[in-house]
């Protein structure tokens, strides 16, 4: 079974409603992302190397309220590669997005709070309102010591080269049960969430893509 049917599944289970799977070609390359309720439309940017499964524990709440959408970013979880991704693709990528699911409000998480606040200032036709979520300030990241920066991305390229050689697992499957902790008390929904996370981080490539990520936060400007 395919990652995004994987993860459609497992939201389904939990949310006990119809999960749907839309995709955009950007170019050759595939956007994924899935959406339930009806109703106002709330289009979710999840955090630097974060998937849909992330909002995973307020999903149901929030269907209950509106048409809710998340994606995955380029390289991450069920979505395509861009090997020259930057600041603003991502803000790209989060425009096509909304012009194909009609303007929305936009939550942004992190990361996500500053694309949703970018295509909010270049794109403003397309933003019904934002609502950020510990939003990340564009100068943040400038002031971290370069130290740190090269500490980041050492462990980054430690944890590829660990997926590599078969040792990841044990990493990944272990903040698996953590956000299953968080939205299923158990039995098969639980089990569901596990092995869509698992699948949304089970290749390099997918690894790889957080720290690319989080280098883009040292570049990005409002």
């Amino acid at each position: 079974m395919r990652l995004v049917e994987i993860v459609r599944t497992a939201l389904m289970d939990l949310v006990g409603a119809p999960v749907r799977a839309g995709l955009i070609d950007r170019g050759g390359r595939m956007l994924r992302w899935v959406e339930a309720g009806e109703g106002t439309t709330f289009v979710l940017v999840a955090g630097a190397g974060e998937t849909v499964l992330t909002w995973a524990p307020l999903f149901q709440r929030m269907v209950e309220r509106g048409r809710v959408v998340a994606y995955d970013r380029a390289g991450l979880g069920a979505s395509d590669r861009n090997p020259r991704s930057t600041a603003e693709s991502a803000v790209d990528d989060l425009a096509a997005l909304i012009r194909v699911v009609g303007p929305a409000v936009v939550v942004g998480h992190s990361w996500g709070g500053l694309l949703a606040e970018l295509v909010a200032l270049t794109r403003p036709e397309l933003v019904r309102g934002l609502v950020l979520v510990d939003p990340t300030h564009e100068d943040l990241f400038a002031e971290i010591p370069l130290r740190m920066r090269l500490a980041e991305a050492v462990m980054m390229r430690g944890i590829v080269v660990r997926h590599r050689l078969g040792r990841a697992r044990p990493i990944i499957s272990g903040m698996a049960e953590e956000l299953a902790d968080h939205c299923a008390n158990g039995g098969a929904t639980r089990a569901g969430i596990v092995a869509a996370y698992e699948g949304s981080y089970a290749k390099a490539s997918q690894l790889a893509t957080i720290g690319v990520e989080n280098r883009l936060h040292y570049r990005c400007r409002r």
